[in-house]
């Protein structure tokens, strides 16, 4: 905790949030709303306020935090553009393609891209669109997942790779350098909640089957799940792979940057198909919806 004087509870861009009583949750609503709240101040009645300015931020009597968010850039492969946002005259926002300097960046909630700068808003196939209700009125079939992609650990350079077992037919999951040729780095993984790893050219989960993790769909295995938390690819029982792309046998830890995995060179596709314009594409210089998945993206992170 660090000291701020208080400042201006949440109302900005016509977003309002009930304060709470748990620094906790309190949080969570603050990330969750993206660069509309910079942070929360504890309230001497016991009430935890989302704050949309600090101001200059001088020293007072209450304890309060300052938000960094983790933002993601999605970069197109072969042009180098990233996803922008324009807005017009008249207010309305505008998926477009920009250089570098003009990304939009974006956080990820329930498997959709929300706006950081427009937290009201989430990319539908290739426009934003309002959020509209909680939680339970999410439509699923306005969500993303991330197909044919590399994960990838900036530290070491190492990818996720199938390994042929030493003995037998089975195919585990192991690690090489970075190689965007080779389809056995290529995996289709979520993007939030609880997800599969599935080889895109076997089609097959990794799955635990008398205590080996291997890619298969026997009836007698069981499927295993995977989380992002702050960027890090965690087991259901929290525990984190390393830069060396192997389970690090402990629990997950926020400042354990080293851990993070990047997805590269995916097709960000819709989590439930409708067999004809599935993908996010970049074609002829525009943001538009593909039949195919020649378009290929990147993640790019950083700290807002």
């Amino acid at each position: 905790k660090q000291w701020y004087q208080r400042r201006v509870a949440i109302t900005a861009g016509g977003i309002t949030v009930n304060n709470t009583k748990n620094w906790g949750t309190a949080k969570n609503k603050c990330a969750f709303i993206g660069s509309a709240c910079k942070g929360v101040a504890a309230l001497s009645s016991g009430i935890f306020e989302l704050i949309s300015d600090f101001g200059a931020g001088s020293k007072g009597e209450q304890p309060a935090f300052k938000k960094v968010q983790m933002v993601i850039y999605l970069r197109h492969e072969e042009s180098g553009k990233y996803i922008g946002i324009k807005k017009n005259r008249k207010g309305k926002l505008h998926v477009i393609a920009v250089e570098k300097k003009n990304a939009a960046p974006f956080f990820t909630s329930y498997a959709r891209f929300i706006s950081f700068d427009y937290p009201k808003y989430h990319l539908v196939d290739n426009v934003l669109e309002l959020i509209v209700g909680g939680t339970k009125e999410i439509d699923v079939f306005k969500s993303w997942t991330l197909n044919g992609c590399n994960i990838y650990n900036d530290v070491s350079g190492n990818s996720f790779d199938q390994i042929p077992a030493k003995i037998g037919s089975d195919v585990l999951l192991g690690a090489n350098k970075y190689d965007p040729e080779a389809p056995s780095q290529r995996f289709n993984v979520g993007l939030s909640g609880s997800w599969a790893l599935t080889s895109s050219d076997l089609k097959l989960p990794l799955a635990s089957r008398k205590n080996s993790r291997i890619f298969t769909k026997d009836d007698k295995a069981s499927i295993l799940r995977f989380r992002w938390n702050a960027r890090q690819m965690i087991t259901t029982q929290a525990t984190p792979y390393g830069p060396d792309m192997n389970l690090t046998g402990g629990e997950f830890k926020f400042e354990d940057k080293e851990n993070a995995m990047r997805p590269r060179d995916c097709a960000v596709s819709k989590l439930f198909p409708m067999g004809f314009e599935d993908h996010l594409a970049l074609e002829n210089g525009k943001v538009v919806m593909s039949s195919n998945t020649n378009s290929r993206w990147t993640f790019e992170y950083a700290d807002l």
